[in-house]
């Protein structure tokens, strides 16, 4: 279950970088001037994104440590 949730994890996160990605590149084509202002930001950006996966991360398997000692309590 843990690994499932990582895979469905990565693959939000790799989403989310490519779609902030793509609309830097287009930004920038708009208007070259652009690039050194957005850059900072995308990175920023990108971290966020980064440190809210991690956290998605570590919540399922706080939840999911949660759930399995329960169910060993209950046994």
């Amino acid at each position: 279950a843990i690994q499932q949730k990582r895979r469905e994890i990565d693959e939000v996160y790799y989403q989310e970088c490519e779609m902030f990605g793509l609309v830097a590149k287009m930004l920038i084509a708009k208007d070259p001037a652009l690039e050194r202002p957005i850059q900072s930001s995308l990175q920023e950006n990108l971290r966020d994104i980064g440190k809210r996966c991690v956290e998605a991360m570590e919540k399922f398997i706080e939840d999911y440590d949660s759930r399995e000692l329960l169910h060993y309590l209950d046994e």
